[in-house]
């Protein structure tokens, strides 16, 4: 009579124990937990990025945040990040409509003899007067037919507001997602009245 009490015990705590992982396993693995914003803005910087030579030549990877430069070893080429001009008129828009890319070289960056890439400072009033001159961005299809000394500022400023950072079809929808994500880790906001 004993050991049928003892394998009727074992048996129930063995069906209680199965009972409990079914309902933790119901009740709690249905949700993950939220990561971390910091998590998912280091993912936002491993989304692919177009990287463009001065050529024209494209070179896909992810963007790297010490570094806005790719280095192509075996072309012997830095790629810079791909920017587009969104003016409707520009004489560098593709024949189906899309928008000219074009990439901007930092003029204080090269890339040494032993294939490392070093950057100068800004240390001559030349130095200063070309710094001046890459910090805005300017559309070089744009540059050849605009007329810089008669623009009003509204319109320099519209040429600038025209060229944004080029974001991959691939790469826009994993940022939608890692927005989604980043979304429902954000406490909510009370309503404004």
């Amino acid at each position: 009579m004993a050991s049928f009490c003892v394998a009727r015990l074992a048996r129930n705590f063995c069906v209680g124990v199965v009972w409990v992982g079914v309902v933790l396993a119901v009740g709690c693995g249905g949700e993950k937990q939220p990561r971390h914003s910091d998590q998912i803005f280091q993912d936002r910087l491993k989304v692919d990025t177009l990287f463009l030579t001065e050529d024209g030549q494209r070179i896909t990877r992810p963007m790297n945040p010490q570094s806005l430069v790719v280095f192509d070893a075996a072309a012997g080429k830095i790629a810079w990040p791909a920017f587009q001009c969104n003016n409707p008129d520009c004489p560098g828009r593709n024949a189906d409509g899309s928008p000219y890319l074009f990439s901007r070289s930092n003029p204080f960056v090269s890339v040494q003899a032993d294939g490392l890439i070093s950057t100068r400072s800004q240390s001559t009033p030349a130095d200063f007067e070309l710094f001046q001159k890459y910090a805005e961005v300017k559309c070089p299809a744009c540059l050849k037919k605009r007329n810089r000394s008669s623009e009003s500022p509204r319109q320099s400023q519209q040429y600038v507001d025209w060229c944004q950072s080029y974001v991959l079809p691939s790469a826009a929808k994993r940022l939608a997602e890692l927005d989604r994500e980043l979304q429902k880790t954000l406490p909510a906001r009370p309503r404004q009245r």
